[in-house]
C-alpha cells in the first residue's frame, strides 16, 4: 500500500495542507512545526489513533474535519477520505467514509487503508495503563481482521448494558430480569472476542517466532472456561463489586525477551527492540493476508539515536516493498538514508 497524496482540512494545526508522497520521505522542521501532526493524519485515515488529537478541541468550534488521501493498493490506484465531526454526545469522533468519493459504509471498505507507527513514546507502552497496550493491539487487529470491529463495539455495547443494570440494581432497582437478558447476550459475544483475539496473538506470535532474538508474546485473557462459569455462577462477586468481574476486554499483554518479562525487566533498549520486532510481525502478517505492506510512519525517530537505537531501527527500514514516512528536526542529516532514494519535504516551505 502506497500513499502518494493526502489532504488535511482543519485538521489539528493546518487550516489545509496538501502533501505528495515518495516511497520513503522525510518530513523535516523544527519542534512543534507539525510534523507529528500529519503523520497522525496518515493514521486517522487509517482509522488506527492510538490517542484523542489536537483535531478535536479544533472541532468543537469548526465543526467538522476530513482527511483524504489518494492510495495505492496492488497496484491499484483508490481516492479515500473520512469526514468527521464530534459526535453529538460529545463523546467522540463521528465519522463518515468516502471511496472514490462515494459515501461508503466502513464495513464495505476491504481491504482498509493500513499504517503502523513508531515513535520514541512508544517504549513507555509496557510502564502505562493496560487500557493503552490494549488500545495497541486492537488498532491493528481491526487492520488485519475488519469483522473484528463490530465484534468489538458489539461486545463493549452488551458490556456496558450489563454493567449499568448492575450499578442500579445495588441502588436498590428491580432490574434482575434485565440483567438476565444481557448476560444471556454476553456469552456468545464474549466467546468470540475470546477466539479472536487468541487466534490472532498466536499468528503474531508465529511471526515473532521468525526473528533472530527470544521473543514471545505472552498474552493475558480470561479463558472461555472461566468466562462461562463467571458469567453463570459467580453474579454475586459482580453485584458486590458493581462491574463485570471476569470479561476479555480487560485483557493485556507482555512480551517476554529471553524468558523475562519486558514490563517487570526489560531494559529501554529491549523494550524498543521488543516493539520493533512486534510491528514488524503484523506488518508481515498483513502482507501474507492482503499482499501489500501497511504504510511505516517513524516519528522522531533519532531523537536519541545511538548505535543500538540505529541497528534497531534498520530493522523497521529493512523492508524494501514498505512505503515508510519519516519525521526529522531540522538540519539533522541521518546515515539511516545514505544510500536511499528519498523525497524530503521541508514542513515550512
Amino acid at each position: 500500500m502506497k500513499l502518494k497524496r493526502l489532504k488535511l482540512i482543519q485538521f489539528g494545526k493546518f487550516q489545509k495542507k496538501i502533501l505528495e508522497f515518495n516511497d520513503i520521505t522525510i518530513i523535516v522542521g523544527p519542534n512543534a512545526s507539525g510534523k507529528t501532526t500529519i503523520l497522525d493524519g496518515v493514521s486517522f485515515l487509517s482509522d488506527v489513533t492510538e490517542k484523542k488529537l489536537d483535531l478535536y478541541k479544533r472541532i468543537e468550534t469548526l465543526e467538522i474535519t476530513s482527511v483524504s488521501g489518494d492510495v495505492v493498493f496492488n497496484k491499484e490506484p483508490v481516492s479515500f477520505a473520512i469526514k468527521a465531526a464530534i459526535s453529538e454526545r460529545g463523546n467522540g469522533l463521528s465519522k463518515v467514509y468516502f471511496l472514490n468519493k462515494i459515501k461508503t459504509p466502513k464495513v464495505q471498505i476491504n481491504p482498509f487503508p493500513a499504517a503502523v507507527k513508531f515513535n520514541p513514546e512508544i517504549v513507555s507502552l509496557f510502564h502505562v495503563d493496560p487500557s493503552v497496550r490494549r488500545q495497541f493491539v486492537l488498532g491493528y487487529l481491526k487492520t488485519l481482521d475488519p469483522d473484528f470491529v463490530h465484534e468489538w463495539s458489539r461486545y463493549k455495547a452488551i458490556v456496558r448494558n450489563r454493567n449499568l443494570l448492575i450499578k442500579r440494581l445495588s441502588e436498590g432497582l428491580d432490574v434482575k430480569t434485565q440483567i438476565d437478558f444481557w448476560s444471556e447476550k454476553i456469552v456468545p459475544a464474549g466467546i468470540t472476542l475470546i477466539e479472536k483475539i487468541g487466534y490472532w496473538t498466536s499468528e503474531i506470535k508465529n511471526k515473532l517466532k521468525e526473528s533472530k532474538i527470544s521473543l514471545e508474546l505472552d498474552l493475558s485473557i480470561c479463558s472461555i472456561d472461566e468466562f462461562k462459569n463467571h458469567i453463570e455462577n459467580n453474579f454475586n462477586m459482580d453485584k458486590e463489586r458493581g462491574y463485570t468481574l471476569v470479561s476479555p476486554h480487560t485483557f493485556d499483554f507482555d512480551i517476554k525477551f529471553n524468558g523475562l518479562s519486558v514490563q517487570e525487566y526489560g531494559s529501554r533498549g529491549q523494550t524498543k527492540l521488543a516493539i520493533v520486532h512486534v510491528i514488524k510481525a503484523l506488518c508481515e502478517l498483513y502482507h501474507e493476508i492482503f499482499d501489500d505492506y501497511p504504510i511505516l510512519l517513524l516519528d522522531d525517530i533519532e531523537s536519541e539515536l545511538d548505535d543500538k537505537s540505529l541497528a534497531i531501527i534498520n530493522e523497521l527500514l529493512s523492508e524494501k516493498e514498505q512505503q515508510k514516512i519519516i519525521t526529522m528536526l531540522a538540519g539533522r542529516s541521518s546515515q539511516l538514508f545514505a544510500d536511499k532514494d528519498i523525497l524530503k519535504i521541508n514542513i515550512n516551505e
